[in-house]
């Protein structure tokens, strides 16, 4: 069989200026994967006889960031770690610098409330940094996110802004609502609020009033404890029992609805906000209790055992 290099006959070659054209292209390819694995055009990466030459900036990192549970989650993939998608990009490849010597590269990321990362975008840096696996606690917001990364912290590469595919462009990435099983103690939730939940005698049932702290008619505020708040139409719920204990809540779809300890489920789906716990009045007026953020004890005015009746 006549001697070729990757399928390229070298006496057809000696003979066709096309034929030798493919062949010296099939050379040059081996060449640049022998490069690419072993460093023989540039010297062997272990040679203790010459000092790398110092590179002004590493080639791009790629990065995603996704938002989930209240953080961030940011995957940082180093250059020479990239896997290129077809085989064409896979050969191409070679004629770039893709960091072959596996030299330390840190990145620095900053987030930012709009795309162009000026001083209106209330710009926060992360790092510089070695880690590619990166975890940022903040709830509830969406933000736009760039890095660059560099050896030695002074020659940078140029910011680039996460984006997608099918918008075509930068993206802001929403952080989500922390969930309270990794919340710490003690910190506001969905039952934090500034309502007042009480009750009136309406004749033959007891009415339920849920308002804010200006008083009956009023807005109240729902804080989820992650820097947002929900204002909350104030509203009644007539027709309930007479001295019974009540959970309120409150839907955008539904409006306000009552429950008692037999119906109740402890656990709140997202878009039910809870108002309070109360206690509706006696016949008459007195007794009961009120609930909410504001709530201090005592039928309708929250404050003493006597009720008002409702005019």
């Amino acid at each position: 069989m006549p001697p070729s290099i990757g399928g390229h006959s070298i006496d057809a070659a000696v003979r066709n200026p096309d034929d030798m054209r493919r062949l010296l292209n099939g050379i040059a390819g081996r060449l640049a994967i022998y490069d690419d694995q072993l460093g023989l055009i540039d010297g062997f990466l272990d040679d203790p006889s010459g000092a790398p030459a110092s590179k002004p900036a590493p080639p791009a990192a790629g990065f995603t960031v996704t938002g989930i549970d209240g953080k961030f989650e940011i995957q940082i993939t180093l250059p020479q770690d990239a896997q290129p998608p077809t085989v064409t990009l896979y050969r191409r490849s070679f004629l770039f610098d893709r960091n072959r010597a596996r030299a330390d590269i840190v990145h620095q990321m900053q987030s930012a409330t709009n795309m162009l990362f000026d001083a209106s975008g209330n710009v926060t840096t992360y790092g510089p940094t070695p880690e590619t696996s990166l975890s940022i606690t903040n709830p509830n917001v969406t933000l736009f996110w760039r890095l660059r990364s560099s050896y030695d912290q002074l020659n940078w590469n140029d910011w680039q802004i996460f984006s997608s595919g099918s918008a075509c462009g930068p993206i802001g990435v929403s952080s989500g609502f922390l969930r309270s099983t990794s919340a710490a103690p003690n910190m506001a939730l969905n039952s934090s609020n500034n309502a007042t939940v009480d009750s009136v005698d309406a004749g033959s049932s007891a009415t339920i009033r849920v308002y804010g702290p200006t008083g009956v008619g009023a807005s109240w505020i729902r804080f989820d404890g992650q820097t947002g708040q929900t204002t909350i139409p104030s509203g009644t719920i007539t027709g309930r029992l007479y001295a019974t204990t009540y959970w309120v809540v409150y839907a955008a779809d539904n409006g306000y609805v009552t429950y008692t300890s037999s119906q109740f489920n402890g656990v709140l789906t997202d878009q039910v906000l809870w108002a309070g716990k109360m206690t509706t009045v006696s016949a008459g007026g007195g007794g009961g209790s009120s609930g909410g953020g504001r709530g201090t004890g005592g039928g309708s005015n929250g404050g003493g055992t006597g009720g008002l009746l409702q005019p």
